[in-house]
C-alpha cells in the first residue's frame, strides 16, 4: 500500500537501507519502506509503530522483486547486496552463522571495521549484477587480499557465491562466474608477508608432555560445560587427528572395537566405492573407553535437535554421538593461558597428531591417509617436513648394509 508523504520527510533507520521512520503527532514512530522502481521512488507504509514488526515486514518487502523490471534496469551490485542480506537473514541457519554471514557482507561493502580498507572497489559495486564477470571477481580478490588473510577472504568469497546463486535463481544473470581463488599462489604470498614481518611461518605445536598437561588442566580447572567431557574431546581428537567437524559427527556405531578401527562416514564422497576408516592408536582407544564409561552423549530429541544427556554407559545407543561436547574451544584456550603455553586451536590438535606421527617415524603416505589426504603425502611432507630432523639421528643409527 503506497502512501503520499508530506514534509518533513522520513528519516532513514541506521543499518537498514530503505527503511525509514517518521515521528507522528502522538510521539510514535511510523515506519515506511522506500524502493526504487523504474527510476522512481516508491514509498510503502509498513502499517506499524513497532520496530520489530517493521523489520520483519521490511525484510518481506525487500525480498520481493520489483514489478516491471527489465534487463536494462537490473540492480547494481551494491543495491543487490542489501537484497541478499535480507534473504540471508531469513535463512534456516543458526543465529551465530547468520551473524558471521552479515559480518562477511559488511567486510565486502565497508571494509575492515567500516574503514573502507579491503572493501570491494566502488567501480565494481556500481556495475549491474549481470556485468560482474570473472575479471571483476579477480579484481575484488586483489583488493581484499591486500588487507585480509586468506581465510577471511575465502569467507567473503562464500558470500559472493551465495549472491551469484540467488541472482541466477531470480534470472538476473545467465550463469555464475566460473572463477576460483588461487589458493596456492595466495598461500605463498601470505607466507612471504609473514617472513617480512619477522614471523615464523612453520607450524608450532606443543610437545607430548605439554599436551598431557593441557588435558589434565582442562579436566581439573575448566568451568566451561564439563571439564571431564571437554578433556576427553581434546584427548580423543589429539590422538586421532580428526577435524572438529568429523569428530562431532561420529556415533558409537562407527566404532569397531574388535578390529580397532573407526569408520568415518563424513569422509565418504558421493563417488567413493570404499568405506573410509582409520586405525585407532592405543591412546585413542583408551580415550574412547573413557568416553564410553562416562556415559555422556548427545542425542536427538523430539524437535530434531541434538541435546547433551548423561546416562549410564549400558544405555548408550548406536546412534548416539560419541562426543558429548560440541566444542571445547574456550576450555582449551583458558588452559593454555593458565599453563603459559602458546594459544592452541581445535585444528591445532590435528597438527599435534601429525607432528607426533613424524617424530615417531610414520611414513608420509601412512599418516597422510590417516589425516584424510589423497595426494600420497605430498601436502603432509610440505607442511611438516621441518620436523623431520628430529628423526634424522634415530634413522641414521638404524641404517645398515
Amino acid at each position: 500500500m503506497s502512501a503520499s508523504l508530506k514534509a518533513p520527510r522520513p528519516h532513514q533507520v541506521a543499518g537498514h537501507k530503505g527503511l525509514y521512520t517518521k515521528r507522528l503527532k502522538d510521539g510514535l514512530d511510523w515506519y515506511y519502506f522506500r524502493r526504487q522502481e523504474l527510476g522512481n521512488d516508491r514509498w510503502i507504509s509498513l502499517q506499524t509503530t513497532e520496530k520489530q514488526v517493521a523489520l520483519r515486514r521490511y525484510h518481506e518487502h525487500a525480498l520481493k522483486k520489483p514489478t516491471g523490471t527489465t534487463r536494462g534496469e537490473l540492480p547494481r551490485v551494491s543495491d543487490y547486496w542489501e537484497h541478499v542480506r535480507s534473504y540471508i537473514l531469513r535463512g534456516p541457519q543458526k543465529p551465530r552463522t547468520i551473524k558471521g554471514y552479515e559480518g562477511n557482507i559488511d567486510m565486502i561493502l565497508r571494509g575492515f571495521k567500516g574503514t573502507g580498507k579491503g572493501a570491494c572497489p566502488k567501480r565494481l559495486l556500481d556495475l549491474r549484477v549481470d556485468k560482474f564477470d570473472d575479471q571483476c571477481c579477480a579484481n575484488w580478490f586483489v583488493t581484499a587480499f591486500k588487507v585480509y588473510g586468506l581465510s577471511a577472504t575465502k569467507l567473503q568469497w562464500v558470500m559472493w557465491r551465495k549472491m551469484f546463486a540467488l541472482a541466477r535463481k531470480e534470472d538476473l544473470i545467465s550463469k555464475i562466474p566460473d572463477w576460483h581463488i588461487p589458493t596456492r599462489t595466495a598461500q605463498g604470498q601470505e607466507r612471504e608477508r609473514r617472513l617480512k614481518r619477522g614471523q615464523d611461518t612453520r607450524i608450532r605445536v606443543p610437545e607430548a608432555s605439554e599436551f598431557v598437561q593441557l588435558v589434565e588442566d582442562v579436566k581439573t580447572h575448566s568451568t566451561r560445560q564439563c571439564g571431564l567431557h571437554s578433556a576427553n574431546w581434546i584427548l580423543f581428537v589429539g590422538c586421532t587427528g580428526l577435524r572438529a567437524s568429523e569428530a562431532n559427527q561420529l556415533c558409537w556405531k562407527d566404532v569397531d572395537w574388535e578390529r580397532g578401527i573407526l569408520h568415518l562416514p563424513s569422509r565418504l564422497k558421493s563417488n567413493d566405492k570404499y568405506d573410509p576408516y582409520i586405525h585407532l592408536t592405543p591412546p585413542a582407544q583408551k580415550a574412547l573407553r573413557a568416553i564410553h564409561a562416562a556415559g555422556a552423549t548427545r542425542r536427538l530429541d523430539d524437535t530434531g535437535c541434538w541435546r547433551r544427556v548423561t546416562i549410564g554407559s549400558d544405555q548408550l545407543r548406536p546412534s548416539d554421538r560419541i562426543l558429548s561436547v560440541a566444542s571445547p574451544r574456550k576450555a582449551l584456550a583458558e588452559a593454555c593461558q593458565r599453563l603459559g603455553l602458546p594459544h592452541l586451536t581445535l585444528h591445532g590438535l590435528r597438527h599435534f597428531f601429525a607432528s607426533q606421527c613424524v617424530r615417531q617415524g610414520w611414513a608420509w603416505i601412512t599418516f597422510a591417509a590417516a589425516l584424510g589426504h589423497r595426494d600420497g603425502g605430498v601436502l603432509a611432507a610440505g607442511t611438516y617436513s621441518h620436523l623431520s630432523p628430529f628423526q634424522a639421528h634415530h634413522c641414521a643409527t638404524r641404517w645398515s648394509l
